[in-house]
């Protein structure tokens, strides 16, 4: 008898939550506007703390699904690339200019006016890539470039070559020796 008696209290409470859940329910769906006046108000007053919040939920989720995340930062670049090519482009590339060299499209665009459009090096223009920023790597030898050290814009041969003879001058030197001394043969 004791075991039907836990059943029907068991059902009972199962029937009595459910009832408080439909009139819960019920009461937010009449309630709606008032209930998001009240949000919208909550976050209007505890921004820094709502914020702050959300920016730990975000990272939890990005840690907890990287591809996953990976793939929704990809879709989302894709869909600005496709709604203004020419804008996603402009900004990437200034993002690339500031994370890297710490400089803007306009410094970019001051340092190939003042080389008119060609390489710094070999004065030839650019074959459908940009020119390369180049830093004094002595300056900056790391990863961030502080953005006072650009030299200039060389395009891919010549940064590659000035990279191969890592900045230094007796090496360069020692290069065009080389060059010399067989040039005549």
């Amino acid at each position: 008898m004791e075991n039907n008696n836990q059943v029907v209290d068991f059902l009972a409470v199962a029937l009595r939550r459910e009832a408080n859940n439909r009139r819960s329910q019920n009461w937010k769906a009449r309630n709606l506007e008032k209930l998001r006046e009240k949000s919208r108000l909550y976050r209007t007053e505890n921004l820094e703390r709502v914020r702050k919040i959300s920016r730990e939920s975000a990272r939890r989720q990005r840690a907890k699904n990287p591809e996953k995340t990976r793939q929704a930062v990809r879709e989302a670049a894709r869909r600005r690339y496709n709604t203004d090519p020419e804008t996603f482009l402009k900004k990437r590339k200034e993002r690339e200019l500031r994370r890297n060299y710490n400089i803007g499209i306009k410094e970019y665009d001051n340092i190939l006016r003042a080389q008119n459009g060609v390489c710094a090096i070999c004065k030839q223009p650019p074959n459908g890539k940009a020119l390369a920023v180049d830093h004094d790597h002595q300056c900056c030898p790391g990863e961030k470039v502080c953005g006072q050290c650009v030299r200039g814009l060389l395009c891919n041969t010549c940064n590659v070559a000035l990279g191969s003879f890592r900045d230094s001058p007796a090496i360069l030197y020692a290069g065009i020796e080389y060059i010399l001394k067989y040039a005549d043969q």
